[in-house]
């Protein structure tokens, strides 16, 4: 009965409040490093026989929508260069993409911190 149906999986995403950067840019704060070796060391030995991951930058709404999706393409990306330098993650695994404020946490406050993070996406196995 279960064949057929590991194409059907869900695509499991987690997504991070707690790594934070400096307000308007993609500089990652200090406080930010344990969560990023967390999620390192996730994909380096729990999650290491999944092969592709998204991550996905957000923005909250303050700034304009060409603006945020710069931004947060470029917070993605300084995540995606972190996992790589610091935590030995292989460059093939890991694509880097910005949501701008398009896809808010918190639609019912377009301007919450909580719409300011970062989401990874297990994509493929």
């Amino acid at each position: 009965m279960s064949h057929g149906q590991a194409n059907a999986e869900p695509r499991s995403a987690i997504t991070f409040n707690t790594i934070q950067f400096t307000f308007g840019s993609a500089q990652i704060t200090p406080e930010s490093s344990e969560t990023l070796r967390n999620l390192g060391n996730a994909l380096s030995h729990e999650l290491v026989d999944q092969k592709s991951f998204l991550i996905e930058g957000h923005t909250d709404a303050a700034g304009t929508p060409e603006g945020n999706t710069t931004l947060s393409r470029r917070r993605a990306e300084a995540v995606k260069d972190y996992l790589i330098r610091e935590m030995g993650v292989s460059p093939s695994r890991l694509q880097a993409v910005g949501k701008g404020s398009s896809d808010p946490a918190n639609p019912a406050d377009p301007y919450a911190a909580e719409n300011r993070r970062v989401v990874v996406v297990n994509i493929g196995s």
